[in-house]
């Protein structure tokens, strides 16, 4: 079995990974967060952001890595070795799968394009495998919690430490990934450092061409930086919702069902998720709820709407509305409940 040319070939994948999934999900634990642990993108956020808040031991700074085209890079022999050892019972699946070259069909293509390395763009074992493959290099870089935690969520690797042990990370990554696999990249990776330490944090780093480094950046769909800084990135972010939303109405009045699919399926999960990591005020979401209730709900409806049925169309289908949720009403509740809902994987991590 080579590839995934044909709809079978996804489906038994898709069953193969539902049916051992658990298996790696537990021998990976927190330590590479893909591998299908609930909340585990949630956990990394509130992890550093709260040691790079509060400043706790030593922890000047997140380096934040990405890895040069991760999933095509992933070494073959080493993941099926390492899942044979790490996720048995799907190690022979993998084999199989895996052992030659994997054929990607594309759409008018009459030749495959043969994969020699990493995983199959579209293949539902993609994700668990990666993780198996790199688990080993993740624990050899692990050290004790007073040093500083390290945290992975597939190729999006980090460190939150001082610097100095941060730049030894660096370095060891750079030694041990290569044979996984993993091509750590400078150009693609950011230093986020406390304000006024820019220049020491260059002095540590030097040498390290095209590092980025600075005061504040997004990490994996939160943001690391001053409570000011958290406020612009959300800000900038409500911003684009607003025009998505005039975008959604507009379509609204010829597509109504792909419309809703879009609001209900896509969009209000965007803000719902930035809610959950990011500690705001509901203030600041005051104009999505303006612009759902005054553009979207009547582009929907195609007719003018009063103040009373957008309150009672913007609750969840179960309570008679559209399933389009008030973003001023959840955000009371989202953030408390992601820290009360993470709180064991966070001290773990």
């Amino acid at each position: 079995m080579y590839g995934l040319h044909e709809v079978l070939m996804r489906i038994m994948g898709k069953a193969m990974s539902m049916e051992t999934a658990f298996d790696l999900e537990r021998e990976c634990g927190e330590d590479q967060l893909c591998a299908g642990l609930k909340g585990g993108i949630e956990a990394a956020i509130h992890a550093v952001s709260g040691l790079f808040d509060c400043g706790e031991g030593e922890a000047e700074c997140v380096l934040g890595v990405d890895a040069k085209n991760a999933f095509n890079n992933l070494s073959r022999p080493a993941a099926l070795w390492n899942a044979r050892h790490l996720w048995p019972r799907a190690s022979r699946f993998l084999f199989n799968t895996y052992q030659g070259h994997a054929a990607l069909y594309l759409r008018g293509e009459k030749e495959p394009l043969w994969s020699q390395e990493g995983t199959t763009q579209g293949d539902p074992m993609a994700m668990p495998m990666y993780a198996a493959g790199t688990l080993p290099l993740i624990r050899s870089l692990k050290e004790p919690a007073e040093q500083g935690p390290q945290l992975w969520f597939a190729d999006d690797s980090s460190k939150c430490s001082s610097f100095e042990r941060a730049r030894e990370w660096w370095d060891k990554l750079g030694e041990r990934g290569p044979p996984y696999g993993y091509f750590p990249t400078a150009d693609k990776t950011i230093l986020v450092v406390r304000e006024g330490l820019e220049e020491r944090a260059r002095e540590v780093f030097e040498g390290v061409e095209g590092l980025t480094i600075t005061t504040g950046s997004g990490y994996l769909g939160g943001y690391i930086d001053t409570r000011e800084g958290r406020h612009a990135y959300v800000q900038q972010k409500v911003e684009r919702w607003e025009e998505c939303i005039k975008d959604v109405a507009r379509t609204a009045t010829k597509r109504p069902q792909q419309a809703h699919a879009i609001m209900t399926k896509s969009l209000q999960a965007e803000w719902d998720f930035v809610m959950r990591v990011i500690s705001e005020e509901k203030q600041i979401f005051k104009p999505l709820h303006h612009l759902l209730a005054t553009t979207y709900l009547p582009g929907l409806c195609g007719k003018t709407i009063d103040k009373t049925e957008a309150t009672i169309m913007l609750l969840p289908a179960r309570h008679g509305g559209t399933g389009v949720r008030d973003p001023t009403e959840l955000v009371a509740e989202a953030y408390e409940t992601s820290i009360q809902g993470t709180n064991v994987l966070v001290a773990a991590i």
